[in-house]
């Protein structure tokens, strides 16, 4: 199956010429299933009828399709029942999450045994950084039905650290990663200079993930995979 409208995108990177090339190439590749986008609706019709693409090639796309609805019992079973699905944020759910998170993080260099820092050691840590409290953004694209309420932001697990230990002092600096605003650059650099050790949050936010301009008729739990 293809990402969402992304047969018609193969002529905006420059692969095809137009939809309708688009259409046979995708098809002779492989892709079975167009999501969402009608390069398939629209095109493959007059490609068989008058064109000479092998109807066969649609007919082998409609079994493999077909052939996974039978083995997953979608024509026996066609609707889940949601009282046999796990609970939202339950704590086993959210204990996972958190360990998928730890797990996932990547340290490229350690540069003089910075890390890690110690509480014991410090007086005060500068929080900088538009992604250092922001709960939406760690839902990532896709989820139209997330609670950011669940997140727990890089700033809230700080604070929840220091327990009175030492002071945290934020500051946002920027609205977005993508903003040019420079204005609270000087205030920042002050912030850090004051404190005995300065962690910044920066990165991109959900919005540069592909994310739709419209929600769909219906939504759906849990999140898509990101590209």
């Amino acid at each position: 199956m293809s990402d969402w409208d992304s047969v018609r995108q193969l002529r905006i990177h420059g692969l095809t010429a137009d939809d309708r090339e688009s259409a046979r190439e995708a098809l002779t590749a492989g892709v079975d299933m167009e999501m969402h986008g009608d390069a398939y609706t629209v095109h493959l019709p007059p490609l068989v009828r008058g064109d000479g693409l092998d109807e066969e090639l649609i007919d082998a796309a409609v079994r493999r399709i077909l052939r996974v609805k039978f083995q997953l019992g979608l024509f026996e079973r066609p609707y889940t029942d949601p009282a046999a699905l796990p609970p939202i944020a339950s704590e086993a759910s959210l204990a996972t999450a958190r360990q998928a998170a730890l797990q996932s993080v990547v340290l490229l260099s350690n540069e003089h045994r910075v890390l890690p820092m110690s509480p014991e050691a410090l007086r005060s840590l500068a929080v900088i950084g538009p992604l250092a409290d922001a709960g939406d953004e760690q839902l990532g694209t896709w989820v139209f039905d997330g609670d950011p309420g669940l997140s727990v932001t890089p700033l809230q697990a700080i604070r929840d650290l220091a327990a009175g230990r030492f002071d945290v002092r934020h500051l946002r600096t920027m609205e977005t990663s993508r903003s040019r605003d420079t204005r609270a650059f000087d205030e920042a650099a002050t912030l850090a200079a004051q404190c005995d050790a300065t962690v910044i949050f920066l990165g991109e936010e959900a919005i540069l993930s592909a994310r739709p301009t419209a929600a769909p008729t219906s939504t759906f739990r849990g999140r898509r995979p990101n590209s």
